[in-house]
Order: C-alpha cells, then sequence, then structure tokens
C-alpha cells in the first residue's frame, strides 16, 4: 500500500480512523439487499453459494433494529419517468472492508479487528 493507492480514492474513510471492525460472514440485511461492497476495493460481498466474498469485516454491524422497508428507501427522480426509480438506498449503515483491504490499511487506519458480538 502506497500515498497513491487507488483504494484510497474512492471516497471519504474519515470514518475508517481507529474503527473496530467485526469479523462476520456477509448475510443479506433485507431480501431486496442481496450484496454488499468493500468500502475501499468494491470487491463484492454475498451469501455462498454466489461467486463473490463470504465474509470480511464490517464497521457498525447492527441488526437488532427494524430494517426500512424497500419502499421507504427509494428516491425518485424528479425528472424520471412514471414508474422508474432513481436511487435506493441502503437499509443499514454497515461498511464492509475485504481481507486484502484489511490487512493493506489495518495500519494506516489504526484498525482493530474484534470477536463477532453474536
Amino acid at each position: 500500500m502506497t500515498e497513491d493507492d487507488w483504494r484510497l480514492s474512492l471516497g471519504e474513510q474519515e470514518w475508517m480512523y481507529g474503527a473496530k471492525l467485526e469479523r462476520r460472514v456477509f448475510t443479506p440485511p433485507t431480501p431486496d439487499w442481496d450484496h454488499e461492497h468493500c468500502a475501499l476495493c468494491n470487491e463484492k460481498f454475498m451469501e455462498a453459494p454466489y461467486e463473490a466474498l463470504h465474509e470480511g469485516y464490517v464497521y457498525g454491524y447492527n441488526r437488532t433494529k427494524p430494517m426500512p422497508p424497500l419502499y421507504e428507501r427509494v428516491a425518485q427522480h424528479p425528472e424520471a419517468p412514471d414508474g422508474f426509480r432513481s436511487s435506493v438506498s441502503a437499509p443499514t449503515r454497515e461498511a464492509w472492508i475485504c481481507e486484502t483491504c484489511f490487512v493493506d490499511f489495518r495500519e494506516r487506519f489504526a484498525w482493530t479487528a474484534v470477536a463477532s458480538q453474536s
């Protein structure tokens, strides 16, 4: 990892400094949200048997609260034709990190790996 690593250009990483990341198997939080992406490299997480990562590190995992239904997470663009949705927000605030990015960036971001809480 270098300071000009392309993975650092994908977005804001302020939340990552000093984060405690749980090692977990990926499970979808709602039936309509079947995958996530690594917050750094964009690698896909899905449940087995799909060809994707099946476990990794997650920040902000909290499945104790009710998840908002799909209709509450859809945002219509004012100029979109009827029946088209422009975006759907995630049902959780989880941020997933793949094993490779965890190893490459744990010192830079001072991450701590913790056991799964449930």
